[in-house]
């Protein structure tokens, strides 16, 4: 039995055994929500999914909202992010965004309690937005977990996004949800979070509230 990490941020680590590997095919769109009109992105190829665990989930004031069961994957070689609009600021092969090895969290919906309602497919879709979005986090005993899926692309200019990527799974079922972000502008290198966000993008492949 192998110990694979859920996160980690400097000396903080979790950990979840588990026995055995699970190989998911990945061919997913995912439409632009709350205002984005961007083209569709469109997740193709495969992760492995390594482990699975129970963690809090932490509101924008940092009160617990409730447990969730959440997990860790790999993209397997191949993998790649296409669409989302990506010709127009950033010279690309026709293979889009290449995601082979990194690492990308999900949440498993289960039907459990969760914040006066329970986690079925659209609110587990609704809390994957806003973790991506970090108005949501995970956290357990320990403290909080650090969401990964990042991944930071320059743009044309002096502009770079940050995509962060995070899985719904649903029995079968793989959703995608992904948020674009500015992070870098070589005007103003020292944006706030507010700033950020304010000229972010979010795209989900799930009727979210």
């Amino acid at each position: 039995m192998t110990s694979y990490q859920l996160a980690a941020v400097g000396s903080l680590q979790v950990q979840a055994d588990f026995g055995e590997t699970s190989q998911r095919a990945i061919d997913i769109t995912a439409n632009g929500v709350l205002g984005n009109l961007l083209a569709p992105c469109h997740l193709v190829g495969g992760i492995t999914e390594y482990a699975k665990l129970p963690v809090t989930v932490l509101g924008p004031s940092g009160a617990p909202l409730g447990q969730v069961q959440a997990g860790i994957a790999q993209f397997n070689s191949g993998t790649r992010m296409q669409g989302c609009s990506l010709s127009e600021f950033h010279a690309l092969t026709d293979n889009g965004i290449i995601l082979d090895g990194g690492m990308v969290n999900f949440l498993v919906v289960d039907g459990r309690p969760f914040n006066g309602g329970s986690i079925d497919w659209t609110e587990a879709g609704s809390d994957a937005a806003r973790l991506a979005r970090q108005y949501y986090a995970l956290s357990d005993q320990n403290g909080m977990l650090p969401l990964t899926g990042s991944i930071t692309v320059p743009a044309m200019g002096s502009v770079g996004y940050q995509f962060t990527i995070v899985l719904v799974e649903t029995g079968d079922r793989l959703d995608v949800v992904v948020y674009r972000e500015t992070v870098s502008e070589k005007f103003t290198p020292h944006m706030t979070d507010q700033d950020r966000r304010a000229s972010g993008v979010l795209w989900s492949s799930v009727c979210s509230k």
